[in-house]
C-alpha cells in the first residue's frame, strides 16, 4: 500500500549538481502534499528515504540553509565518497546562485576612488559587505571608459575627482562596451555630446 502524491509519468529529479534538481513548483507541491496529510493522521507515522542519492541530497539541503554538515553526512557504503559528494553540492549550489547573479556596472573612477590609501578600494569593501548579506552572486565591471587624454577640461575634471559620474553613467557605458563600442569611440562620444551641450545658447524663462 502507498500514496501517490504526484503524476508518476513527471519521474525522478535531475541530479542536484544541476543546480535545478527540481522545479519550485513541484518541490513547493510536494511539500503541501506532504503537510497536508500529516495533518490527517490520526496515529505515529514513521517517515524514512532510500533514494539513490539521499545522504548527498541531505547534504545539500542543510548546506544551502547554511548548515556546515560535510563532515557529519555518511552515506550507505563503508567508505562514503565524501570528496564526490561535497564536489557534486557545491557544484549545484553555485549553479543555483548563478540564477540569482547580480551584475554591478561602474565607473573606473568610482572603482578606483581611495584605493592609494588602503589595501582595497571603499566600492570594493562596500561589495565585499554586501555580498554576505543577500541572497546572490554580487559580481562587478568596471568600464574602461577614461578621460585622461580628453582636450575638455569638463571631462578632465573627472580624472582629479573634482565631478561624480551622472545617473548610470557606469552602467551604459559598460553595456556599450559588452556589445562591441570601444573605449575609443565612447570618450569620443561623450566629448561630441559635451560640444553639443556646450553650444547651446543659456536661456531662461519668465
Amino acid at each position: 500500500p502507498h500514496l501517490e502524491i504526484e503524476a508518476l509519468d513527471l519521474g525522478p529529479s535531475a541530479c542536484l549538481s544541476s543546480g535545478a534538481a527540481m522545479p519550485v513548483t513541484r518541490v513547493q507541491h510536494l511539500w503541501a502534499q506532504g503537510e497536508l496529510f500529516g495533518r490527517r493522521l490520526q496515529r505515529p507515522l514513521v517517515v524514512a528515504e532510500c533514494v539513490p542519492g539521499g545522504t548527498t541530497t541531505a547534504q545539500a539541503v542543510l548546506t544551502a540553509l547554511g548548515v556546515e554538515v560535510a563532515h557529519l553526512i555518511s552515506g550507505s557504503a563503508l567508505h562514503p565518497p565524501q570528496q564526490l559528494k561535497q564536489e557534486l553540492v557545491s557544484r549545484g549550489l553555485q549553479r543555483k546562485r548563478l540564477a540569482d547573479q547580480v551584475l554591478i556596472g561602474t565607473t573606473a573612477w568610482l572603482a578606483a576612488e581611495g584605493a592609494a590609501t588602503a589595501s582595497q578600494s571603499p566600492f570594493e569593501s562596500l561589495v565585499d559587505a554586501t555580498a554576505g548579506r543577500v541572497d546572490a552572486l554580487l559580481s562587478v565591471l568596471a568600464c574602461g571608459v577614461r578621460f585622461h587624454n580628453s582636450a575638455h577640461q569638463p571631462l578632465l575634471d573627472y580624472e582629479r575627482g573634482y565631478v561624480k559620474e551622472g545617473v548610470g553613467a557606469g552602467a551604459l557605458l559598460l553595456l556599450a562596451q559588452l556589445r562591441g563600442s570601444s573605449c575609443v569611440d565612447l570618450v569620443l562620444d561623450c566629448e561630441r555630446a559635451l560640444e553639443q551641450l556646450l553650444s547651446r545658447p543659456v536661456t531662461s524663462t519668465p
